[in-house]
């Protein structure tokens, strides 16, 4: 019986006409690819230049990454329920995102240019800061309208772009040059995107400016914003502590496993994109799958992730660490369809309160376990916080389908 369920579950993933599944392969490889370049901007400087000089990086890159949730302000899956709720209004949503974050943008802008960083490296964050901005403000046209195809080949020329400079600046290679390269190759990509989606035209006018934007879309921001916090209290104390060949290794060992506990969007968000009008419980279908799926992958990547980091990277991964990496990755697979859940039904402030709780107590226990364990500490409390995380989403889940029994009695 439970045999005949799987294979239901199964089928009904996979189904589909030829064009749904060219549509939701595309959609995949789009999402695929910026995480496949962020591994090889790493690989390529490793390998030209040194793992120090990467390690160099990672600190500027923490900073443009924080400030970029924070432009962004939950942008895409805010407007993506729009869209879905409101279709009539998606060139209004659209407008009211961009000049209302851009205030957020700017003052940014103003605190990196009085900053300390030398004046390549503030081009550089400035450049990169504001390419994501603007990849944020299409990437929900992208997904609503399935633009996949011109944004994987703005992703593949604007990376080719990027490496041509980084190349070309090899003779003065900083950290601040290779910042830059990696800055006007998201320029070229976003070009590539301006030029060629032509779903929207852009329109002038200060009546877009809408504050009521910040609150209606907090929620998403504060989703995002604390999910990401999740997975960078570890990454804060490595960077501080640290040098910078051990703040590389971590780095790119944490990516690696970053990707691999995002499988599950991979896996189930191109099925789903009016997930917000569907009254389907996709952890009933798909549960049971994704568990599955999850513990035929884990061995075989984590396999892969230590060949790569030792043939492509050059630094061994110990078998503890794979063990402790395994126990990181496993926890997404169970509470992602859970997740899908509660987002569809509007709870995304009781999954960000959970996460910003969890995030505070990973930070007294990564500032005494890396006491004692070194790096391995960061590694024990990022894996602490994704079973934290799975416990408190199930136990919201939970609470969510005890609220609606109550309902239906009385």
């Amino acid at each position: 019986m439970i045999a005949i369920r799987f294979m239901s579950s199964l089928i009904y993933i996979f189904q589909g006409s030829g064009r749904r599944t060219q549509t939701v392969l595309t959609d995949m490889l789009r999402t695929a690819l910026p995480y496949f370049f962020t591994m090889l901007w790493p690989f390529i400087v490793v390998n030209l230049f040194g793992k120090a000089y990467w390690g160099d990086c990672v600190d500027a890159l923490l900073i443009i990454n924080v400030i970029t949730l924070i432009t962004d302000w939950g942008s895409k899956k805010y407007l993506l329920k729009r869209f879905d709720l409101t279709p009539n209004e998606l060139s209004e949503a659209w407008h009211e995102s961009i000049y209302t974050r851009l205030l957020i943008l700017i003052c940014f802008l103003l605190l990196i240019l009085i900053s300390p960083f030398s004046s390549v490296m503030k081009t550089g964050i400035c450049i990169l800061i504001t390419s994501r901005f603007i990849y944020a403000t299409y990437e929900a046209i992208i997904k609503y309208k399935h633009r996949h195809l011109i944004a994987i080949v703005a992703e593949l020329i604007g990376f080719l772009s990027g490496l041509i400079i980084l190349l070309l600046l090899k003779v003065e290679i900083s950290n601040e040059y290779i910042i830059f390269s990696m800055a006007i190759g998201e320029i070229v990509r976003n070009i590539i995107l301006i030029i060629f989606i032509k779903d929207i035209t852009f329109r002038i006018g200060l009546r877009y400016f809408q504050p009521t934007y910040l609150t209606q879309a907090y929620p998403f921001f504060m989703l995002a914003f604390t999910s990401s916090l999740i997975h960078v209290v570890d990454r804060v104390f490595v960077y501080t502590t640290f040098s910078n060949e051990i703040k590389s290794e971590y780095q790119i060992y944490m990516n690696f496993l970053l990707f691999m506990i995002s499988l599950p969007n991979f896996l189930l968000m191109p099925y789903f994109k009016n997930y917000y009008k569907s009254k389907l419980i996709l952890t009933r279908t798909n549960h049971s799958v994704l568990i599955v799926i999850g513990t035929i992958l884990m061995p075989l990547s984590l396999w892969i992730i230590w060949f790569l980091c030792k043939c492509l990277y050059q630094f061994d991964v110990s078998n503890h660490f794979l063990f402790i990496g395994a126990l990181f990755i496993f926890p997404s697979f169970i509470y992602y369809p859970f997740t899908i859940h509660l987002i569809a039904r509007n709870k995304q402030l009781e999954i960000a309160f959970s996460t910003l709780i969890i995030s505070a107590f990973l930070a007294f226990l990564c500032n005494y376990l890396i006491q004692i364990y070194g790096v391995t500490g960061a590694l024990y409390t990022a894996t602490t916080g994704q079973w934290l995380l799975m416990g408190f989403i199930v136990t919201l889940y939970i609470l969510h389908l005890s609220e609606k029994k109550i309902k239906f009695i009385k």
